[in-house]
């Protein structure tokens, strides 16, 4: 859940199956699905699929996690903003971003519910708005038109939100129920009303939890899975019924993570297995064979973690592999596929993924992220140059030209940017601790007649740039393949990395300069920096802006 990729996907569907490169599946941090699109965070990059659109495309950079619910959309950005946005839906093939409404910062997780909107922020307060009980008919009081901080002597950690109730972990690793109890979901009887605070549903520490549709689950510290709430598709691992079972029954036992889903949960044994109960009648448990699993079904092998949606579920496998089966209304899977296509994928019944087979389509459409279709990295770039972009290693500024060549100054900005993305302070500060000087020390020195940049300077101070002589830097000026590799070195050794490499042998090693060659033998035995063709080096030709980019990203994956 909140530390796998066990969250609840909020009231969805998916239908085939897909898979993305195990790159990119290595590095899925958050997967949420509405009844039309999904919502899936690739590094630090939001991307959608569905409404239309069948295939993955980036929405947003800078994202930690989002959150879908109906036409609602909940992200937090990796510096702990939260952006709700509402009516997202409203065009075919595309999602609107036009329509923000509640804001906030210093935020650490967030859920929504189908009427509610909430926040945790870094000290653990719960903040709330909308219809927080699923009930506003009952309560006069239970919508917050604007977001009220909730009363609790417990601060908070992680947050998970179902229909119209919420699970919270505390600080004190005990788990919280808060919302609509009508079905016994927070661990009380229906006649006692809604709970309007988080009341202690657990008193122990937990591996994991997580709320559905009139359920709710967790994993105890011991690997025990229990569930308390509706039954009526079996998803408590009994014969289904009509009870209310608002006291918690066990279920499972050697599990490691959960994810509940509209009328069924997924769940993960230590042995990396992956089990399922309850609906199955859309795919949701990877088969149609029969319409409730009372007893548990077991879906994969070999999976490390995996989320359910509300008639859909994903998993991922140890190898990376990501698979998606259930229903697809919309194009939600990311497959290519569109109900009533041509080509139909194998393992479709009707609009279902009735089994989880991985599909080759719904490959990340890189093309797409680049906003100017007249300034394109060549193909051979376009990859890593997204993922530099995305895993924010390149500053805004510099994110266009991509064909032409490098200034010296441009690729200053670009490795003491590195620094301050690798190490998390900020260049005064890595200054300081690297050369026992201030920067604003080294600005006074005025190293140079034709630059004053910080970054320059900076650059200078920790020895990855030189100057031309005579106090000129010549900051506009294009860098050679060699100087490129040196400065790529130099880099690497001011977050103190070694950079001792055995001799690496181009049949052009004869023109690399002296003062060049142990650095070409860093960058080609890290894989950082490569020939040209032919095993040749070229040191003296000019080095391009998306060369830099995608040898900054290889430098970053290599400290």
């Amino acid at each position: 859940m909140k530390r796998s990729l066990f969250a609840l996907l909020s009231a969805a569907a998916l239908l085939c199956s897909m898979v993305l490169p195990a790159a990119a599946a290595e590095q899925i941090s958050s997967i949420s699905v509405t009844g039309t699109a999904a919502y899936v965070v690739i590094g630090s990059t939001l991307h959608f699929t569905g409404n239309g659109m069948p295939t993955l495309m980036p929405l947003q950079e800078n994202v930690k996690k989002a959150d879908g619910k109906e036409d609602t959309l909940a992200i937090l950005s990796a510096g702990g903003n939260l952006t709700v946005y509402k009516d997202v839906l409203r065009q075919d093939a595309a999602i609107m971003l036009d329509r923000p409404g509640w804001t906030m910062n210093a935020v650490r997780d967030i859920a929504l519910t189908n009427g509610g909107q909430y926040a945790l922020t870094t000290s653990g307060e719960l903040y709330a708005k909308g219809d927080i009980f699923g009930n506003s008919s009952i309560f006069a009081d239970a919508y917050y038109p604007d977001a009220e901080k909730i009363q609790s002597t417990t601060a908070f950690s992680a947050i998970d939100g179902g229909i119209n109730h919420i699970l919270l972990q505390g600080t004190d690793g005990f788990l919280y129920a808060m919302g609509n109890t009508s079905n016994g979901q927070c661990g009380t009887a229906p006649e006692d009303g809604s709970v309007r605070t988080p009341r202690r549903l657990y008193s122990g520490p937990i591996l994991d939890f997580s709320a559905g549709y009139g359920t709710s689950y967790y994993v105890t510290e011991n690997g025990d899975l229990y569930g308390l709430g509706l039954n009526n598709k079996g998803q408590l691992g009994l014969p289904a019924d009509n009870i209310t079972h608002w006291k918690q029954v066990h279920i499972a036992s050697n599990v490691t993570a959960v994810s509940a889903g509209y009328g069924f949960v997924l769940y993960i044994t230590n042995t990396n297995n992956l089990y399922g109960l309850g609906e199955t009648e859309n795919g949701e448990l990877g088969t149609n064979a029969q319409k409730i699993a009372a007893a548990p079904l077991l879906i994969l092998t070999n999976v490390q973690s995996a989320a359910a949606g509300k008639y859909s579920s994903f998993a991922v496998k140890n190898d990376g592999a990501l698979y998606a089966f259930g229903q697809n209304i919309a194009g939600q899977l990311g497959d290519g596929y569109l109900p009533g296509a041509e080509n139909k994928p194998a393992g479709y019944n009707t609009a279902n993924a009735t089994a989880p087979t991985p599909v080759l389509a719904g490959q990340i459409d890189y093309a797409a992220y680049f906003k100017d279709k007249n300034d394109l990295p060549n193909n051979w770039a376009m990859e890593e140059v997204y993922h530099a972009e995305t895993a924010g290693l390149v500053p805004t500024a510099l994110r266009n030209r991509y064909k032409q060549d490098i200034s010296r100054e441009d690729f200053a900005i670009l490795s003491t940017h590195l620094l301050t993305v690798k190490t998390g302070k900020s260049l005064e500060d890595i200054v300081q601790e690297r050369t026992g000087r201030s920067l604003s020390s080294w600005q006074n020195d005025k190293l140079f007649t034709d630059s004053s940049s910080k970054e320059v300077i900076s650059a200078a101070a920790l020895g990855i740039v030189e100057g031309r002589g005579n106090n000129i830097f010549d900051p506009k000026g294009n860098i050679s393949r060699q100087e490129a590799a040196k400065m790529l070195t130099k880099t690497a050794e001011a977050l103190g990395c070694s950079t001792a490499a055995q001799s690496y042998t181009f049949a052009d090693a004869a023109s690399i300069s002296d003062w060049a060659q142990p650095s070409a033998a860093f960058v080609a035995e890290n894989g950082i920096m490569m020939g040209v063709g032919n095993n040749m080096f070229d040191p003296k030709g000019f080095y391009s802006r998306q060369q830099s980019y995608l040898t900054i990203l290889r430098l970053f994956n290599n400290l």
